[in-house]
């Protein structure tokens, strides 16, 4: 008996250390679990917001630099008047200044800023209409939604090799074409069937099937095979000629297109600690795919396209993008806006006449 009340004695201390334990694991399976639900309803609200604002522009006044459009404009609409030089710059995040807190940074007011002091005697006035995240086809939305009313005179395009997945997904949201019909017509739903393709695609192809595209990287034009990546190309291309004739027929301006690289495609010195390494193969065997194609195509467009991969190439200008993240810096915007207004001059091109 003595035995077995010392036992006993014992237990409390045991118990104790049981229940510790225990709440602890339970709490870490809780924090666990949180962490995923949170994960998972952050994506399946975001995925519901995007489906239902494809568009996804800046609400008018959202910020101190958004104007009442909605474009990151010092200036409203009504100061753009017909009797001077107007010009539109559109794009994706390199065009809107993405982590450039000074929006006379961004390369459409670097832009105007050189036009300022080579022409002093030029009315000239830049329009930012770039934000995060836009394509050829959301900018085309965006010109024929305030186009008229900044009455330009010409139209810049910057073409970013992320235009080619985007373009494609928005184009396909908008019409709801195949599957993404029941993906848009269901977001709660369709967001998990997406995840699930998303998270198997590796091994099962199912996301290639759902939404077009492959789930590797969203640069995935640039890192698979040309012949792959050619109809994302013509899409993307589809879309710039309806800019074109809109631009052309209705703004009365000129349009022209550049196509700048990113640095993982001509160097291995920039963004060392890029937050996205993962998502891009440096100096791949495939990652000029989309200079490859224009090469081929930039002849037969009605309008000027330029790219400027040799021109980066060539620089010395260093660094041009930010240490951890692969959009360009103050110098590198003004590097951008310098080497398309020399070829603005070129009479190829003329974008002044």
């Amino acid at each position: 008996m003595a035995t077995v009340e010392n036992t006993a004695e014992e237990d409390p201390g045991k118990k104790r250390l049981f229940w510790a334990v225990y709440i602890v694991l339970l709490c870490a399976f809780g924090y666990g679990l949180y962490s995923l639900l949170k994960h998972q309803v952050y994506n399946a609200m975001l995925w519901k917001s995007l489906v239902e604002d494809i568009d996804h522009r800046w609400k008018p006044y959202e910020r101190e630099d958004i104007n009442g459009d909605g474009i990151r404009s010092a200036r409203e609409a009504d100061e753009f008047v017909a009797e001077e030089f107007n010009i539109i710059f559109a794009g994706d995040s390199y065009t809107f200044g993405h982590l450039l807190k000074d929006p006379q940074q961004a390369p459409p007011m670097q832009f105007e800023q050189i036009m300022h002091q080579q022409y002093p005697e030029m009315p000239v006035k830049v329009a930012n209409f770039g934000w995060s995240s836009s394509s050829p086809y959301l900018s085309l939305r965006l010109l024929r939604d305030i186009g008229k009313k900044y009455k330009p005179d010409l139209v810049i395009f910057i073409l970013d090799i992320t235009d080619f997945k985007d373009d494609f997904f928005y184009k396909n949201v908008i019409y709801k074409k195949g599957h993404y019909k029941f993906l848009i017509e269901n977001p709660l739903l369709g967001n998990v069937v997406r995840d699930v393709a998303r998270k198997t695609d590796g091994y099962t192809g199912w996301q290639q099937q759902l939404l077009g595209y492959p789930d590797f990287s969203t640069y995935f034009v640039a890192h698979q095979p040309y012949e792959q990546s050619v109809p994302f190309f013509d899409n993307a291309t589809e879309s710039l000629l309806e800019m074109h004739d809109y631009v052309t027929n209705e703004l009365n301006a000129k349009f022209v297109v550049f196509m700048p690289p990113r640095h993982w495609q001509y160097t291995d010195n920039e963004s060392p600690n890029s937050w996205e390494k993962h998502n891009y193969v440096t100096l791949g065997p495939h990652v000029l795919n989309n200079f490859v194609y224009y090469e081929k195509r930039a002849q037969q467009l009605p309008f000027p396209f330029v790219p400027l991969l040799e021109d980066f190439k060539a620089t010395d200008v260093y660094p041009t993008t930010f240490d951890g993240d692969s959009h360009w810096n103050s110098q590198g915007a003004k590097l951008a806006a310098e080497l398309i207004y020399q070829h603005c001059l070129r009479k190829t091109i003329n974008c002044f006449e």
